[in-house]
């Protein structure tokens, strides 16, 4: 392919730059809806309890109102200020139930993953005399969530993030290659998460989405990233959390241990097909450094890598809080 070196950083400027348009616009109104949502609802002398509810739902409400408003605002700069990108279109390949069980497993793979990465950073932490449970909490979804949130995390957040990190993101970048779209959507989509425990889970799931949406459909993300989020993370999640406290954590692990065997043998036996995907739509090693290196991209990165930090100071400040 050839490279118009011009072209390319003006097409992933453009995009990384409404990106963090967009992850201002949202934290913003995330902020001031949940200011007021908090003060409309607050009474004097309530329970800590009710308290504590009170702030969680203004908390979900004001995340559901930033991404709704963050992303009418991305594609109405989008619809105007560029070539139109249609991120419904649809591939020739047709979704298939034994295909969307596969990609099912791979999710679950990702979870595994994830829970063997908070495992040994929390047998490094307890070395030190600290915990990596705050960071666990906020990156797991459990049966004790408001029904706000459950809304957010189940519904909402997942439509939102496909229609902006596969739709707005990787539709503009497939013009240099399928690879290098799926790639660097499925990076930006990891770190947005700023919790440290779920980059690495976020870009792995990234990966997964951004493969389907490319050569299936959007539709087809969006609907395993609910099906990730909702039924794995909270009705699944939330049955194990009815077994006894011994018994929760071993089902749940072995749950995700056979899903990871599982598709880590379906890995083996379709191996030829990935390598002859990833090598058709293979981009140069420079169009991923440069694409993650314009100004915007790095502004993006480094807010949320300093958000990340920032939980890690609140672990190693605990004992002294």
């Amino acid at each position: 392919m050839e490279w118009d070196w011009h072209k390319f950083r003006k097409d992933t400027a453009f995009a990384t730059r409404n990106l963090v348009w967009y992850t201002l616009i949202m934290s913003v109104v995330t902020e001031m809806v949940s200011a007021m949502v908090s003060a409309l609802t607050k009474t004097g002398g309530s329970s800590e309890s009710l308290i504590s509810e009170v702030t969680g739902t203004a908390a979900s409400a004001g995340m559901i109102a930033g991404v709704l408003i963050g992303v009418f605002c991305l594609f109405k700069i989008d619809g105007t200020k560029a070539e139109k990108i249609d991120i419904f279109q649809k591939s020739k390949r047709k979704m298939t139930a034994g295909a969307f069980s596969r990609f099912c497993i791979y999710m679950i793979m990702a979870q595994m993953v994830f829970s063997l990465i908070a495992a040994a950073a929390e047998l490094i932490l307890n070395q030190l005399g600290l915990s990596m449970d705050t960071l666990t909490e906020l990156a797991s979804v459990g049966s004790d969530m408001g029904i706000m949130m459950m809304i957010y995390a189940g519904f909402v957040g997942p439509v939102v993030e496909e229609l902006v990190f596969r739709g707005f993101l990787m539709r503009r970048f497939e013009k240099y290659g399928k690879g290098f779209a799926v790639i660097v959507s499925a990076v930006l989509f990891g770190v947005m998460h700023g919790n440290p425990l779920q980059i690495v889970f976020g870009t792995l799931v990234g990966l997964i989405l951004g493969y389907i949406a490319i050569e299936y459909s959007i539709k087809w993300s969006i609907i395993l990233h609910i099906a990730n989020n909702f039924i794995l993370g909270d009705v699944i999640g939330g049955l194990f959390e009815l077994l006894p406290d011994h018994v929760e954590e071993i089902a749940f692990t072995a749950f995700l241990g056979i899903g990871f065997v599982i598709g880590f043998v379906l890995l083996i036996i379709r191996r030829k097909e990935w390598i002859s995907w990833l090598k058709e739509n293979a981009a140069p090693g420079s169009y991923y450094l440069n694409a993650l290196t314009t100004p915007s991209a790095v502004i993006f990165i480094g807010y949320n890598l300093f958000n990340g930090l920032m939980l890690l100071a609140l672990i190693f400040m605990e004992p002294f809080l």
